[in-house]
């Protein structure tokens, strides 16, 4: 929300913005349908909502079908994350930015960083006799 210029309030608890322009928060679960669902809810609070923010691309889906759905713009401005058709959606208009993660280089560079890291002395146990 930072760089949309929104002071997050506290940054450990989910929702707390009290800036106007936030329309409200809804859980999608990841999914098209809670997306949809989600963003259906959202516009009966507000139906001239102009930017959405979601987990990831079938979320920012389900969010286009109901933005389309009374014949609005359609096109989702979407800051998603995740999964194919990413491509294909951006190209199409339907999402309008995506970020790009390679969790397959994220595993191994953690792996590597565990690897790397200074391990601690044993400590040596006393058996008794």
């Amino acid at each position: 929300m930072k760089g949309f210029g929104i002071d997050p309030m506290d940054v450990a608890h989910y929702g707390e913005e009290t800036d106007k322009r936030i329309v409200g928060h809804q859980w999608g679960k990841g999914a098209e349908e809670g997306g949809r669902t989600g963003m259906e809810n959202l516009l009966q609070k507000d139906p001239d909502i102009n930017v959405i923010y979601t987990i990831n691309e079938p979320t920012a889906a389900g969010a286009y079908e109901a933005l389309k759905a009374p014949g609005r713009r359609g096109r989702a401005d979407d800051l998603g994350r995740w999964r194919l058709p990413r491509r294909q959606n951006v190209q199409a208009g339907v999402i309008g930015a995506t970020s790009q993660q390679y969790p397959l280089l994220m595993a191994s560079l953690g792996v590597q960083a565990v690897v790397d890291s200074p391990r601690p002395a044993r400590s040596r146990r006393r058996r008794r006799a």
